[in-house]
């Protein structure tokens, strides 16, 4: 039987606890399997690529073998600094530059052959508003033939049983969860997750607790908020930023949508 997690006092705080946090957010946010080759597939033979919302640099240093600039926008100073150690550590990074921005609002001066929201990017926006003008900052930011690519999970079925299971329009939250198990700086955590629901809205907000393995003592606690969209909403969206819809599909996973548009 799952335990619930303890509410007791956590580790003595590190001076760089922020830091901390988001080794812990990278150790568990770790992507969908394929979707690093599908980016870089995708992003092969270009001159330049722009990553909106590139944390701690997973998928942007993994496109530097095959594109010759490429920019990561990141509005988290500790995830960006993460990102920012991590090129060092490799010559053949130099090409690869990491810069200090929020994906709702930024004006780089420049355009790029590519545009890309790996991971939810978009989700992270939380009102219909917000993803609008993400998108169209990012056509602006488009070369002529060039192509806007985010993955999304797909979220019809669940929107649906949430419609059929929540009779209020916002829910409590559900019970928590074990979801995984994670290493950082030498030591095991338990990852322990909950959310709750606005059906009408389509956000949701989860909530994360990381527990030491070994006596489950609370050592950090997180939330991401959310705005799923649902399959028949994408195109208009997209469209209503200026952008044409190349291609909707399930590339690397059943879970997710990829999205391709252009100009």
């Amino acid at each position: 039987t799952s335990r619930s997690p303890s509410r007791g006092p956590s580790n003595p705080t590190p001076i760089d606890i922020e830091q901390f946090h988001a080794e812990l957010f990278a150790a568990l946010h770790c992507g969908t399997a394929g979707d690093r080759e599908f980016y870089r597939h995708h992003c092969t033979g270009t001159d330049s690529v722009l990553e909106l919302g590139s944390g701690f640099g997973r998928i942007t240093l993994a496109l530097a073998p095959v594109s010759k600039r490429i920019v990561g926008l990141e509005k988290n100073k500790d995830l960006r600094l993460m990102a920012e150690k991590a090129r060092e550590q490799c010559k053949q990074h130099e090409h690869v530059h990491f810069i200090a921005g929020d994906m709702r609002d930024f004006s780089l001066g420049q355009q790029f052959d590519r545009v890309i929201i790996p991971f939810n990017g978009l989700y992270c926006l939380c009102t219909e508003e917000e993803q609008r003008v993400c998108l169209s900052q990012a056509r602006k930011h488009l070369k002529p033939g060039g192509a806007l690519i985010f993955d999304i999970y797909a979220a019809d079925e669940f929107h649906e049983e949430q419609l059929v299971s929540k009779t209020d329009r916002q829910a409590d939250y559900d019970e928590w969860g074990l979801i995984a198990a994670i290493d950082v700086r030498s030591n095991s955590y338990d990852v322990w997750e909950r959310s709750c629901h606005d059906v009408q809205a389509q956000t949701l907000n989860a909530e994360y607790r990381f527990l030491r393995s070994d006596d489950q003592q609370v050592v950090a606690t997180s939330s991401i908020p959310q705005r799923y969209l649902r399959y028949s909403e994408i195109e208009p969206l997209l469209q209503s930023a200026g952008l044409r819809v190349h291609r909707i599909a399930h590339e690397f996973s059943p879970e997710q949508w990829v999205v391709i548009a252009g100009l």
